[in-house]
Protein backbone atom coordinates (compact mmCIF):
# COMPACT_ATOMS: atom_id res chain seq x y z
CA UNK A 1 0.00 0.00 0.00
CA UNK A 2 2.82 2.45 0.76
CA UNK A 3 4.03 2.08 -2.85
CA UNK A 4 0.99 4.05 -3.94
CA UNK A 5 2.27 7.27 -2.38
CA UNK A 6 6.00 6.95 -3.03
CA UNK A 7 7.65 8.40 -6.14
CA UNK A 8 9.14 5.88 -8.54
CA UNK A 9 12.49 4.64 -7.29
CA UNK A 10 14.04 5.07 -10.72
CA UNK A 11 12.75 8.62 -11.24
CA UNK A 12 15.63 10.81 -12.36
CA UNK A 13 16.22 14.54 -12.47
CA UNK A 14 15.70 14.31 -16.22
CA UNK A 15 12.15 13.01 -15.71
CA UNK A 16 11.23 16.17 -13.81
CA UNK A 17 12.05 18.33 -16.83
CA UNK A 18 9.29 16.85 -18.94
CA UNK A 19 6.45 19.32 -18.87
CA UNK A 20 3.00 17.94 -19.45
CA UNK A 21 1.06 19.81 -22.15
CA UNK A 22 -1.62 20.53 -19.55
CA UNK A 23 0.91 22.40 -17.41
CA UNK A 24 2.03 24.47 -20.38
CA UNK A 25 -1.59 25.29 -21.16
CA UNK A 26 -2.25 26.24 -17.53
CA UNK A 27 0.71 28.64 -17.37
CA UNK A 28 -0.42 30.27 -20.60
CA UNK A 29 -4.03 30.47 -19.39
CA UNK A 30 -2.93 32.33 -16.25
CA UNK A 31 -1.94 35.32 -18.40
CA UNK A 32 -2.26 38.27 -17.54
CA UNK A 33 -1.07 37.02 -14.15
CA UNK A 34 2.70 36.56 -14.45
CA UNK A 35 3.52 32.86 -14.06
CA UNK A 36 6.75 30.87 -14.37
CA UNK A 37 7.18 27.10 -14.18
CA UNK A 38 10.60 26.17 -12.75
CA UNK A 39 12.49 22.93 -12.78
CA UNK A 40 14.46 21.66 -9.77
CA UNK A 41 17.57 23.69 -10.69
CA UNK A 42 15.53 26.87 -11.32
CA UNK A 43 15.32 26.10 -15.03
CA UNK A 44 12.64 28.22 -16.65
CA UNK A 45 10.54 25.53 -18.29
CA UNK A 46 7.49 27.66 -19.17
CA UNK A 47 6.93 31.40 -18.84
CA UNK A 48 3.77 33.20 -19.87
CA UNK A 49 3.61 36.53 -21.68
CA UNK A 50 3.04 38.62 -18.56
CA UNK A 51 6.03 37.09 -16.76
CA UNK A 52 8.20 37.49 -19.88
CA UNK A 53 7.25 41.18 -19.97
CA UNK A 54 7.95 41.55 -16.24
CA UNK A 55 11.22 39.59 -16.02
CA UNK A 56 12.67 38.53 -19.38
CA UNK A 57 11.62 36.45 -22.37
CA UNK A 58 13.21 33.15 -21.39
CA UNK A 59 11.26 31.41 -24.16
CA UNK A 60 13.29 33.34 -26.74
CA UNK A 61 16.62 32.34 -25.17
CA UNK A 62 18.63 29.29 -26.21
CA UNK A 63 17.58 26.40 -23.98
CA UNK A 64 20.88 26.17 -22.02
CA UNK A 65 20.46 29.81 -20.95
CA UNK A 66 16.93 29.35 -19.56
CA UNK A 67 17.94 29.20 -15.93
CA UNK A 68 17.07 31.89 -13.36
CA UNK A 69 20.34 31.60 -11.44
CA UNK A 70 22.45 31.61 -14.60
CA UNK A 71 20.51 34.63 -15.88
CA UNK A 72 20.75 36.37 -12.50
CA UNK A 73 24.55 36.26 -12.45
CA UNK A 74 25.50 36.35 -16.13
CA UNK A 75 22.98 38.72 -17.72
CA UNK A 76 23.39 42.40 -16.77
CA UNK A 77 19.65 42.89 -17.38
CA UNK A 78 18.93 41.02 -14.12
CA UNK A 79 20.52 43.80 -12.08
CA UNK A 80 18.20 46.33 -13.73
CA UNK A 81 15.09 44.16 -13.32
CA UNK A 82 15.62 43.48 -9.61
CA UNK A 83 16.23 46.68 -7.59
CA UNK A 84 17.12 44.39 -4.67
CA UNK A 85 19.50 42.33 -6.80
CA UNK A 86 21.98 41.36 -4.04
CA UNK A 87 19.24 39.89 -1.82
CA UNK A 88 17.36 38.19 -4.68
CA UNK A 89 20.58 36.76 -6.14
CA UNK A 90 21.61 35.37 -2.74
CA UNK A 91 18.16 33.80 -2.34
CA UNK A 92 18.41 32.12 -5.73
CA UNK A 93 21.77 30.60 -4.85
CA UNK A 94 20.33 29.40 -1.54
CA UNK A 95 17.34 27.86 -3.39
CA UNK A 96 19.79 26.10 -5.70
CA UNK A 97 21.70 24.79 -2.67
CA UNK A 98 18.43 23.29 -1.32
CA UNK A 99 18.01 21.52 -4.68
CA UNK A 100 21.51 20.13 -4.30
CA UNK A 101 20.63 18.77 -0.88
CA UNK A 102 17.65 16.94 -2.33
CA UNK A 103 19.72 15.22 -5.00
CA UNK A 104 23.43 15.08 -4.24
CA UNK A 105 24.10 13.02 -7.38
CA UNK A 106 22.68 15.66 -9.74
CA UNK A 107 25.40 15.99 -12.40
CA UNK A 108 23.56 18.82 -14.20
CA UNK A 109 23.43 20.85 -10.98
CA UNK A 110 27.15 20.24 -10.41
CA UNK A 111 27.87 21.45 -13.97
CA UNK A 112 25.77 24.58 -13.41
CA UNK A 113 27.51 25.37 -10.12
CA UNK A 114 30.94 24.86 -11.72
CA UNK A 115 30.02 27.07 -14.70
CA UNK A 116 28.66 29.86 -12.51
CA UNK A 117 31.50 29.65 -9.98
CA UNK A 118 34.02 30.11 -12.80
CA UNK A 119 32.05 32.88 -14.53
CA UNK A 120 30.95 34.89 -11.49
CA UNK A 121 32.91 35.62 -8.35
CA UNK A 122 29.67 36.86 -6.77
CA UNK A 123 28.04 33.47 -7.38
CA UNK A 124 31.09 31.63 -6.02
CA UNK A 125 30.99 33.71 -2.83
CA UNK A 126 27.24 33.20 -2.38
CA UNK A 127 27.63 29.44 -2.98
CA UNK A 128 30.42 29.28 -0.39
CA UNK A 129 28.09 30.88 2.19
CA UNK A 130 26.11 27.61 2.25
CA UNK A 131 22.83 29.43 2.92
CA UNK A 132 19.51 27.69 2.35
CA UNK A 133 16.26 29.36 1.32
CA UNK A 134 12.78 28.01 0.68
CA UNK A 135 11.03 30.19 -1.91
CA UNK A 136 7.47 30.14 -0.58
CA UNK A 137 5.77 33.55 -0.71
CA UNK A 138 6.38 37.22 -0.12
CA UNK A 139 6.90 40.56 -1.82
CA UNK A 140 9.36 41.07 -4.65
CA UNK A 141 10.31 44.31 -6.38
CA UNK A 142 10.84 44.60 -10.12
CA UNK A 143 11.86 47.51 -12.31
CA UNK A 144 10.62 47.97 -15.85
CA UNK A 145 11.57 50.96 -17.99
CA UNK A 146 7.96 51.53 -19.11
CA UNK A 147 6.23 51.38 -15.70
CA UNK A 148 8.97 52.03 -13.16
CA UNK A 149 9.34 49.98 -10.00
CA UNK A 150 6.56 47.62 -9.00
CA UNK A 151 6.20 45.43 -5.91
CA UNK A 152 4.31 42.20 -6.44
CA UNK A 153 3.49 39.31 -4.16
CA UNK A 154 4.82 35.94 -5.21
CA UNK A 155 3.39 32.58 -4.28
CA UNK A 156 5.19 29.31 -4.98
CA UNK A 157 3.08 26.27 -5.73
CA UNK A 158 4.69 22.83 -5.67
CA UNK A 159 3.06 20.37 -8.03
CA UNK A 160 2.53 16.97 -6.38
CA UNK A 161 2.05 15.19 -9.71
CA UNK A 162 5.31 16.67 -11.03
CA UNK A 163 8.00 16.37 -8.32
CA UNK A 164 10.70 19.00 -8.61
CA UNK A 165 8.56 21.45 -10.56
CA UNK A 166 7.20 24.62 -9.02
CA UNK A 167 4.88 27.30 -10.30
CA UNK A 168 5.55 30.89 -9.27
CA UNK A 169 2.70 33.38 -9.53
CA UNK A 170 3.05 37.15 -9.14
CA UNK A 171 0.03 39.18 -8.09
CA UNK A 172 -0.94 42.63 -6.86
CA UNK A 173 -3.72 43.59 -4.48
CA UNK A 174 -6.98 44.34 -6.27
CA UNK A 175 -7.45 48.03 -6.91
CA UNK A 176 -3.89 48.90 -5.86
CA UNK A 177 -1.48 51.13 -7.80
CA UNK A 178 0.65 47.99 -8.27
CA UNK A 179 -2.27 46.26 -10.00
CA UNK A 180 -2.68 49.25 -12.33
CA UNK A 181 1.04 49.14 -13.17
CA UNK A 182 0.87 45.40 -13.81
CA UNK A 183 -2.15 45.86 -16.08
CA UNK A 184 -0.27 48.61 -17.93
CA UNK A 185 2.77 46.34 -18.35
CA UNK A 186 0.84 43.47 -19.89
CA UNK A 187 -0.77 45.82 -22.40
CA UNK A 188 2.50 47.36 -23.62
Amino acid sequence: MTDLVKPRANASAEDSLRVRPELRAMVDALDPTPAVLHGPRLEVLVINGAAAALIDDFGAMPEPERNMVRWMFLDPKARRIYPDWPAVAAQMVAILRVAGGRNRADARLAELVTELSEASEEFACAWADRNLFQHTHGPKRFHHNAIGTITLNYETLHLPADPGLSLILYTAAAGSPQEAKLRELVHI
